[in-house]
Parts: C-alpha cells; sequence; structure tokens
C-alpha cells in the first residue's frame, strides 16, 4: 500500500521538516492571494494576512509528516509531492494580488485557482475557493433521520456518503453519530479553514462537503451491528484498512477511533478495557504487511472465520433495513452492507 510504500521518505522527511520563506518582505502582513512554491509545483491560497498563514502551513505540514495517511486536501497533496522529493526542503510563498477588504479574497481566489485547474503542477485539490461567512451554511445532517427505524440502529459500522465520498464511522448509535458529524460540521462553517483542527476525524469529509456549491446527496451503507465493542471495532479496522487507497475514503486516520479513556470509569467511551486490550492485541496480528514483505508473510492472519469476516465477504446488498434493526436484537446481530438515503441536502 502506499502508505507503507513511502515510509522511509516519511521517516527522512520528517527528520528534514520543511520550511517556508517569502519572497519578499515587503508582503509581510498582507491580505490576498498567495502562491507557494514547492520545487517547480504550488499551492495557491488566500489569507486575510499572509504572514500568519505562512506560520500556519509551516505548523500543519510539519505536523502532519508524521500523522497523515491518505485523503483528499491540499494538504495531502502537498506532503504526497514532499514524500516524492526530499530534496525540497523550503517553499518560496509569494503574493499574488493585494486586496483591501476580506469580500473580495474569495472571488480573486477563485479567478487564480480556476486559471490552474488542469495544470499538473498544481497542488491545489479543489478548484472552489470558500471562506466562513459565519453563519450557518448547510441544514443538518441528522435532520433527516427523524424515523422510528433509523433511531433504533445502536452499536453499528457505518459508511457516511456525500455524493460519493464517504467516511467510515462506528458509534454507539447511528443517529448519535450522525449528529457528532453534523456539530463538526456546523462549526468548521463558522471558521476560517486555518482555525480547523487538522487532527479532526472528519477533517477532509467536512472540507470536501464546504467545498460544494451545488445540491449534495447524503446516504448511508450500514456494515455491521452488535452489541459487541471488540468485534465492531474489528470490523471497522478492517474496513479502514482496506479502502485506506481509496481516494473517496476521507477519512482522517486509518487507525479504528478510540474514545478518550476516562479513568473514574475505567472505560474507553462505550468500550472497557478489556474490548480494547483484545482489540489492540488482534490489531497487532493483523496490520497488513508492506508491499515489499507481501511475498514471504500472510497478508491477514486469521486464526479462525469469524462473523466479521464472513459478513465482509459477502456481496449480497438485498438485505432489507427492517431485518438489521430485528438482528439488533441477537447477541451477534451482524449484517449484509444495505445502503439507504439520509437526504438532499443543500449546502447554502
Amino acid at each position: 500500500m502506499e502508505y507503507f510504500y513511502n515510509q522511509c521518505n516519511r521517516i527522512y522527511r520528517s527528520a528534514i521538516g520543511i520550511n517556508i520563506e517569502m519572497v519578499d518582505d515587503a508582503y509581510n502582513n498582507k491580505m490576498g492571494i498567495y502562491k507557494i512554491w514547492f520545487g517547480e509545483k504550488y499551492y495557491i491560497g488566500s489569507s486575510k494576512n499572509i504572514s500568519r498563514r505562512k506560520g500556519s502551513h509551516i505548523a500543519t505540514l510539519n505536523k502532519l509528516i508524521n500523522n497523515m495517511q491518505t485523503g483528499a486536501a491540499s494538504n495531502y497533496n502537498i506532503l504526497k509531492h514532499l514524500f516524492m522529493n526530499l530534496d525540497i526542503t523550503c517553499g518560496y510563498m509569494e503574493l499574488l494580488q493585494e486586496v483591501e477588504n476580506e469580500e473580495d479574497l474569495s472571488k480573486t481566489e477563485l479567478m487564480y485557482i480556476s486559471d490552474c485547474d488542469n495544470d499538473e503542477n498544481s497542488l491545489n485539490y479543489s478548484s472552489v475557493a470558500t471562506r466562513p461567512t459565519g453563519q450557518k451554511k448547510i441544514n443538518p445532517i441528522a435532520i433527516a433521520v427523524s424515523d422510528s427505524l433509523m433511531n433504533s440502529i445502536n452499536e453499528c459500522v457505518f459508511r457516511l456518503y456525500c455524493n460519493d465520498k464517504y467516511v467510515i464511522i462506528k458509534g454507539k448509535s447511528l443517529c448519535g453519530s450522525l449528529r457528532m458529524v453534523n456539530d463538526a460540521l456546523e462549526n468548521f462553517s463558522k471558521k476560517d479553514r486555518t482555525e480547523w483542527s487538522i487532527d479532526h476525524l472528519y477533517y477532509h469529509f467536512i472540507g470536501y462537503i464546504l467545498d460544494q456549491t451545488e445540491e449534495v446527496e447524503y446516504s448511508a451503507s450500514l456494515l455491521a451491528m452488535t452489541p459487541n465493542p471488540y468485534d465492531l471495532l474489528k470490523v471497522e479496522q478492517m474496513q479502514l484498512w482496506e479502502n485506506s487507497e481509496d481516494p473517496n475514503c476521507l477519512n482522517n486516520c486509518f487507525d479504528a477511533y478510540i474514545p478518550t479513556y476516562n479513568e473514574e470509569k475505567g472505560m474507553y467511551g462505550w468500550i472497557n478495557r478489556g474490548q480494547y486490550a483484545a482489540f489492540m492485541k488482534w490489531k497487532a496480528l493483523n496490520v497488513p504487511q508492506p508491499p515489499e514483505l507481501a511475498n514471504y508473510a500472510p497478508l491477514i492472519h486469521i486464526d479462525s472465520l469469524s462473523p466479521v469476516q464472513v459478513i465482509l465477504s459477502q456481496n449480497d446488498t438485498s438485505l432489507p433495513l427492517s431485518q438489521f434493526c430485528h438482528q439488533q436484537t441477537q447477541k451477534m446481530a451482524f449484517c449484509q452492507p444495505t445502503s439507504f438515503q439520509l437526504s438532499s441536502l443543500r449546502v447554502a
């Protein structure tokens, strides 16, 4: 996989890091459209203060060198370029056009980005320039989850789609997970992109949604339901490994999500310590091998065929959603992947 293939480059890049310098000190503290050259390739952005934006770029890129795997965002495009070109140790930032007010930033940036939309040297992921308005930009995702059938889906792993892009999510309940994503979406929409938390689980997914200017469609594909968090963690992890190279998968991290440990309760959210320990042991035994070792060791270590693996090997998507809710009462209520529409929502 690409993630493992670039490990040596990643380690070396982590050691040397990346710096960004201003081409001309006269650009300091200007508001406008800027370009950063990384060798022959470049990134175009906008900022109310490009000096502060330079510092933000440096901090973000150096932090993501060790944490970022795959995804769909300009930072990933930049890092992929830097991993493959270790001789580039510094980017050079120039001011393309100064603007007088914040309202002109987006339309001016769009003009520059559109001009290089088909340029193979451009590292911009999106040709859409967006800036926060301070107002609620979207209808809640969870507003579509109003019927009792969907409200009854608990302890599950599912894919949440926006058009063709998706994230893999494990949740105590489907509705609760959707509300959490929606809350993050609303929070991000009110901030400048430079203020977004790059460590957020849905950083890339939210960025994709907020970049859309036309109507978007949300849907969900239910992968598994069981009251056993250990089995849910395994499903989540296998799905993340399987889709780590899929450009449509916008998960920010390809390790199964573990909630923060609560000392008082002795729990990782709703996962107890025994389930957590068992999963970490399973994960260590089953991690995919780097490509250069693939011919010498099994890709996945299998002690026995678990219910999770049986379900993930099936392709029939005809199981009615109602059967999921019936299966939820069983001890091991795994289900075949089934998709259903949440709604069609418009980005304002």
